[in-house]
């Protein structure tokens, strides 16, 4: 009977240790740049305006000597620009470690910006980039994968990492921030040409976030640039859109240059409506919303001009 146990605990024991982890089962390629390994690689400029951040606690680190970090509060943040630049047709991932120190819970998010684009990458709630897809833990260290190939074609210098709200949240550490290449089989695909679409990658939709910001009843609310481009090879009519994040302040439309349609969809303006959107061209809506991912999705249009009323 012992020898039957210790053979069930042994097939047990090496049942949990070939187990396959999480961030495994995506392919990535080799290392592209490093941001940050016990130092700052000498291709990263500091141009942080938090007074609190520091590239050298010893108290924490997950590797090596040191971490880095800030204490996250009142939209502080740190701003690190990457000489080298993130290609998303290049670099498949940012990768690094976060601990919450002995607050936890830290609602930090990842800004990647350049002139065209900006893009948010929070470490929290459902929607998370931390590999478990849960919060910051405190006095844990977790890994963390930014998907690049969620934004559009570009280079990238602008590394920015801001806390949501005023309230202090504690001190937050970072270690081993790599950015690594794409493995032959994982294909940039907004990189790609398309001629052939389906209805939902027809029109290609970015977000930018613009400069003014309100503080409504102790909430933020931004300016966004909406653009809708049209990737494909044919002329589309009768466009519809419709919010996926979009909360405008209360009593407010805080959108414009587009028409409302029914049910919550909107439109393009009345003249793009008429002509349809010709291959490669665009338009942009304006937004006021609630802080966070601003963004909308293309849920109708027909290649084919609506028939004519007689």
């Amino acid at each position: 009977m012992k020898v039957i146990l210790s053979i069930i605990l042994i097939i047990c024991l090496i049942t949990i240790y070939t187990l396959p982890t999480v961030s495994s089962e995506r392919c990535v390629g080799p290392e592209s740049f490093r941001i940050y390994d016990d130092k700052l690689d000498v291709y990263v400029d500091d141009f942080s305006w938090s007074t609190t951040r520091f590239f050298n606690n010893s108290k924490y680190a997950y590797s090596g000597k040191y971490s880095f970090g800030y204490v996250a509060k009142n939209y502080d943040g740190m701003y690190l620009d990457l000489k080298t630049g993130i290609d998303p047709s290049r670099d498949s991932v940012i990768q690094f470690m976060v601990n919450g120190g002995k607050t936890g819970h830290q609602k930090v998010y990842i800004r990647l910006s350049n002139a065209n684009h900006t893009y948010d990458f929070y470490l929290w709630g459902s929607d998370s980039a931390l590999v478990t897809k849960g919060d910051i833990q405190p006095n844990e260290w977790l890994p963390v994968q930014i998907d690049l190939g969620l934004m559009e074609p570009g280079i990238y210098h602008d590394l920015k990492i801001l806390v949501e709200g005023p309230e202090d949240h504690g001190l937050v550490y970072f270690d081993d921030m790599t950015v690594l290449t794409r493995c032959p089989d994982d294909k940039y695909i907004k990189g790609l040409e398309k001629k052939v679409c389906s209805q939902t990658d027809c029109v290609q939709v970015s977000t930018k976030e613009e400069n003014m910001q309100i503080l409504v009843a102790g909430t933020l609310y931004r300016q966004y640039s909406v653009t809708f481009r049209n990737v494909g090879a044919k002329t589309l009519f009768g466009l519809q859109f419709e919010p996926v994040y979009f909360e405008p302040r209360p009593g407010k439309l805080d959108i414009w240059a587009c028409v409302n349609g029914d049910g919550g969809r909107y439109k393009p303006p009345n003249g793009l409506n008429a002509k349809g959107l010709v291959p490669e061209a665009e338009f942009t809506i304006g937004v006021i919303s609630k802080k966070g991912p601003v963004t909308f999705k293309v849920v109708d249009f027909a290649y084919k001009p609506p028939a004519v009323k007689k």
